[in-house]
């Protein structure tokens, strides 16, 4: 998953606060469901790609 490109839509739709808020909010999800065992993703085949985006959120929110 592209996720600049997300923002970046999201970004167009409904502008920086409303994507700023979106990307918040989703990387605290996404962090939340990684840690907890229970949750798909912490399973080996999507932890990396929820870690990725991760990542991606924290670097667009760093610019």
């Amino acid at each position: 998953m592209n996720e600049a490109a997300r923002i970046a839509f999201l970004v167009d739709r409904d502008g920086t606060a409303a994507a700023n808020e979106w990307v918040r909010r989703t990387l605290r999800i996404y962090r939340s469901s990684v840690l907890n065992r229970a949750h798909f993703a912490s399973s080996r085949e999507y932890r990396r790609g929820f870690i990725e985006s991760y990542l991606s959120f924290k670097r667009w929110l760093a610019q």
